[in-house]
């Protein structure tokens, strides 16, 4: 009986996800002693390498998530390889409604990074038989949409974990927080990362 074949790693791939993730360590502590070049633009005037980390990380998602699809499909079938990757994402929605709800940010619905990554990977699912540019395209219209919807619609107050001013239409259709209307940006972000790869 022979073993199946292990899948060989891409070590830059590797590399730049590490790299991203201990980014992400030094802007969850607030810049510690870097302050205040590891702290977001809203926070500072300009734009800071805080900035940045957040595309890294969904471009470092993307460059291994059409590898990851394939070397489902060919072990194990369009099928198997699609039911993988809906269960990947949903349980990583899954994780992150447990750790962001409950008495840490009291009983509310909290919609946080780990959910807008699961949105993400669920929103590329439905793209992963199309051309690169419909990838492309789709990823662009969602990074776009949802600005454009911010900058120029008619405002409203509403809370939005901090936010007290968003547009009416977003604040109807993303009730909760603007976290929410983010994900969607980042399903943008992670299919034109794909199709770019």
């Amino acid at each position: 009986m022979t073993s199946p074949t292990k899948t060989a790693r891409i070590a830059s791939i590797d590399a730049f996800r590490g790299f991203t993730m201990i980014a992400m360590l030094f802007a969850n502590l607030e810049g510690g002693v870097f302050y205040p070049w590891f702290t977001h633009a809203r926070t500072i005037p300009g734009f800071t390498f805080v900035d940045l980390i957040e595309p890294m990380f969904f471009l470092a998602i993307a460059l291994s998530y059409m590898i990851s699809f394939h070397a489902r499909e060919q072990k194990f079938g369009t099928s198997q390889a699609v039911w993988s990757t809906v269960s990947r994402y949903l349980a990583l929605m899954g994780l992150g409604f447990l750790t962001s709800w409950g008495d840490r940010f009291g009983f509310d619905f909290n919609w946080g990074t780990l959910q807008g990554i699961g949105l993400a990977g669920l929103c590329a699912l439905a793209f992963v038989k199309t051309k690169p540019r419909t990838r492309l395209i789709a990823g662009l219209a969602l990074i776009l949409l949802p600005g454009i919807l911010f900058f120029f619609g008619e405002p409203a107050v509403v809370d939005f974990k901090g936010e007290t001013s968003v547009p009416g239409l977003i604040a109807s259709v993303f009730p909760v927080n603007d976290n929410m209307a983010g994900a969607v940006i980042k399903a943008g972000m992670l299919l034109a990362g794909i199709a770019w790869a």
